[in-house]
């Protein structure tokens, strides 16, 4: 009898050790944190020339859920610097402990934008886009990357000739590398990132100005299109796609510049362009010397529209600072 009892005395133990009696309390993970979808709550800003209503389809991810260093902080001013770098393309997402860089081209090799970033305040980086492996986005890279801790690098996995060493320098820094395509959605620290090209139905290694990278980040109203090197037949199958692309700040893509065989095409392109993202204003990235300038016609139809551009060789680095539905932009030459 007394061994009966002691039987059951242990099943009711074990019962209860596994939470079988009444239901057992779910183990969560006590390093992640759950935010709320904010999709119902993201206010309407009324710009002078774009009203914009965006929602937010997108889990919102913490420090912790994204193993990332940086300090979870949706609320900080929101800074987008387009750096001074001459016909090249480097710019740096900012967003309180969250720094993003949008490619890492610096004729310099390195220097100027590692000082720019070391400026503002930047210690690590969560995230690197290669948009297009060429020099005038990869130049700075490995500078970049014997300066700081890189938690992910993202490109369009064309590794072309110039790329593969960096690449591979890449990955020997533990960095984690990931190739993005259209489609693609992250959120970070309150900015919401997605991508729009390269197609996987059009993705070709063997032209690369087709593949580049093009993406928007958005915080609250207020957003900005990067496009990159992009060629006119990926443009007019985005736009297709994405008539409606409203966008703050737009990026004229190629740097501006246009051949005369596509300078007909490119204009209209642009004017497409700027009716699907009915932009405040547009940033080039331009070098000192003549035969690195914008098109003139292409500067010509966009003054048409009645868009302000805003060129890294007349004005400097250029920053656009948001904050509590707000921004500015402004000049450092």
């Amino acid at each position: 009898m007394k061994r009966k009892v002691l039987v059951w005395a242990l099943v009711i133990v074990l019962l209860f050790s596994f939470g079988c009696l009444g239901g057992g309390e779910k183990k969560t993970n006590n390093n992640a944190t759950v935010t709320e979808n904010k999709t119902n709550n993201t206010p309407m800003i009324n710009y002078t020339d774009v009203n914009l209503t965006v929602e937010n389809p997108y889990k919102e991810q913490s420090a912790n859920e994204t193993s990332t260093g940086y300090t979870y902080t949706p609320d900080a001013p929101l800074n987008v610097y387009f750096f001074n770098v001459g016909y090249a393309n480097s710019v740096l997402i900012k967003k309180g402990d969250f720094d993003m860089l949008i490619d890492a081209g610096d004729p310099t090799g390195g220097n100027n934008i590692v000082s720019k970033m070391k400026d503002v305040g930047v210690d690590d980086l969560e995230v690197i886009v290669i948009t297009h492996p060429v020099q005038k986005r990869l130049s700075g890279l490995s500078r970049v990357l014997d300066n700081f801790d890189v938690e992910e690098l993202w490109d369009n996995d064309v590794i072309n000739d110039y790329y593969q060493p960096l690449h591979q320098k890449v990955i020997d820094k533990g960095v984690n590398v990931m190739a993005v395509r259209a489609g693609d959605e992250f959120s970070y620290n309150g900015i919401n990132v997605t991508m729009y090209n390269p197609y996987n139905s059009t993705f070709s290694p063997n032209n690369e100005n087709l593949n580049s990278i093009v993406l928007k980040i958005t915080d609250g109203a207020f957003s900005v299109l990067f496009t990159s090197d992009l060629e006119n037949t990926e443009l007019n199958n985005i736009l297709s796609d994405h008539p409606n692309l409203f966008s703050t700040i737009v990026e004229v893509p190629k740097n501006g510049k246009s051949s005369i065989r596509e300078l007909a095409s490119t204009n209209q392109m642009i004017i497409r362009l700027i009716d699907a993202t009915r932009p405040d204003a547009m940033i080039i990235s331009v070098g000192p010397n003549n035969e690195d300038a914008p098109s003139q016609p292409l500067l010509n139809a966009i003054k048409t529209q009645g868009v302000p551009v805003y060129r890294t060789d007349n004005d400097g680095t250029v920053l656009i600072s948001y904050n509590n539905g707000t921004y500015q932009i402004y000049k450092n030459k």
